[in-house]
């Protein structure tokens, strides 16, 4: 048997409910010329070699296939192999090496795509995962000292995990613009987060709006959805696909939903991935068995999925194969809506309106990636620069990543084609022009750590006789 949020439980459950059930002919638009709306759908822990339209053929996703082929699918975009480090990345357009702190950790002097967009008179909310404030069980000198969401130019939000932890899937404490609340064992927490989206894109349909959905989907733990014909499913690889299945028809709803309140050629929709799929996941592309690599520095660590769709102003079905850095987001949306750049900043991605619009734009040729997610514990770091073909890592190390994405490979030392030769040079061109070092990394004396609790040793069951 399978359980679903009845309709008289969203309406609760949402700020907007009262703008939700207005008649269908007051739903739509206003035909007016303004700032396009921006939806940006980031699913948690999922690679590019899962989804359908990349190649993918164990997991369906139909709606996003078709996003694709009415819209642009851009085959070489790159996050940072693991969550909090990309969310950084992609909410203020520079690289880890400038900003990035602590796992779980915003800044709080940080400006935001939230900031961003509401000074240039957007509406703004989110809604999903946050994890940038420090939760309740990070160690102390983490715990609360990150950015809240009501400090983040996000004026509406309904979070997981902004102090408070709990679940984020069935029986899920949400906390909506400050009120924690823990739904019953039948609510499944997607269906909230979706719902409160789509709420407020209804309650803003006549002004323009950025609506940042950062998924818990389709993140740990495994778990059947409310679709799975087995609610009692333990398979990690079968609720996995089930689970990517759900986010898709979550996708496929926004979608609609653009087009029902007649806003669709003035909504600029984009799915994407915020790291790898999970290592245990096994994912068939084009004929080869992938297996998730979050977290890890290969090519499955941080090529992700990343859709675009804009009907009216995407020429249908033709892909981009520029490089898409997660800091090209913050330029992509001031030019969008028109605001201004913060002049103190130095940052690190450029626009890609004008690929969006069919235009040759700006594409970059290469990206750099300081990866150093938890640096009050391990503080082990991984500095490179790619550009979707050759990677080279600061500590000497070449790959042709397009022949060889599992990097098993080193060609450092190796006599090089010319091709390789001039990639290698640009690549270390481009290494030398980062700063030296982490400039605001803290440290691993600046927080206790609580020690682990001792395991017990399990007891050896008998061999059977």
């Amino acid at each position: 048997m399978t359980h679903s949020i009845s309709r008289r439980q969203l309406l609760k459950y949402s700020s907007f409910a009262a703008a939700a059930v207005a008649a269908p002919s007051v739903l739509r638009a206003t035909p007016t010329k303004k700032q396009p709306n921006v939806v940006l759908i980031m699913a948690d822990d999922l690679g590019h070699e899962a989804v359908e339209c990349y190649g993918g053929t164990s997991h369906k996703t139909p709606r996003i296939n078709k996003m694709a082929a009415e819209g642009m699918k851009f085959t070489k975009a790159y996050s940072q192999p693991v969550c909090t480090p990309t969310r950084v990345k992609i909410m203020t357009g520079q690289s880890n090496i400038r900003n990035y702190q602590a796992f779980s950790i915003l800044g709080t002097e940080e400006k935001t795509t939230g900031h961003l967009m509401h000074s240039a008179g957007y509406k703004t909310a989110i809604c999903g995962k946050w994890q940038l404030y420090g939760s309740e069980g990070y160690p102390k000198g983490i715990e609360s000292t990150g950015m809240h969401p009501k400090d983040s130019g996000f004026e509406t939000y309904c979070l997981w995990q902004i102090h408070k932890r709990g679940l984020r899937f069935w029986n899920p404490k949400i906390n909506t613009n400050g009120k924690m609340k823990t739904y019953g064992k039948d609510v499944y927490g997607p269906d909230i987060f979706a719902k409160f989206g789509m709420d407020f894109m209804t309650a803003n349909k006549d002004k323009p709006f950025f609506l940042y959905y950062p998924m818990v989907l389709t993140h740990a733990p495994m778990l059947p959805t409310p679709d799975s014909k087995n609610r009692k499913s333990t398979d990690k690889q079968k609720n996995f696909s089930d689970m990517l299945a759900y986010a898709d028809k979550i996708v496929g709803k926004f979608i609609d939903h653009a087009e029902q309140l007649g806003i669709a050629e003035n909504t600029l929709i984009i799915f994407t991935g915020d790291n790898g799929t999970a290592s245990y996941i096994k994912s068939m592309m084009n004929g080869k068995l992938v297996m998730g690599g979050k977290a890890s520095v290969h090519e499955y660590g941080n090529h992700v999925p990343f859709v675009a769709y804009w009907p009216g102003t995407i020429a249908k079905g033709k892909p981009c194969t520029d490089l898409i850095d997660f800091s090209d987001v913050y330029p992509t949306l001031a030019e969008i809506g028109g605001a201004t750049m913060p002049k103190d900043i130095p940052f690190d991605g450029r626009s890609f309106l004008p690929q969006l619009r069919g235009e040759k734009g700006n594409p970059r040729d290469w990206y750099f990636c300081y990866y150093n997610p938890r640096p009050t514990r391990s503080g082990k770091e991984h500095i490179f620069a790619h550009d979707g073909e050759y990677k080279l890592f600061r500590t000497g190390e070449f790959y042709n990543t397009a022949k060889d994405p599992l990097q098993k490979n080193d060609l450092a030392g190796k006599t090089l084609s010319s091709a390789a030769q001039a990639a290698k040079d640009k690549l270390q061109a481009a290494l030398d022009s980062m700063p030296a070092k982490a400039l605001k990394l803290r440290s691993k004396g600046s927080v206790t750590e609580t020690p682990k609790p001792t395991r017990k040793p399990r007891k050896k069951k008998p061999a059977k006789k």
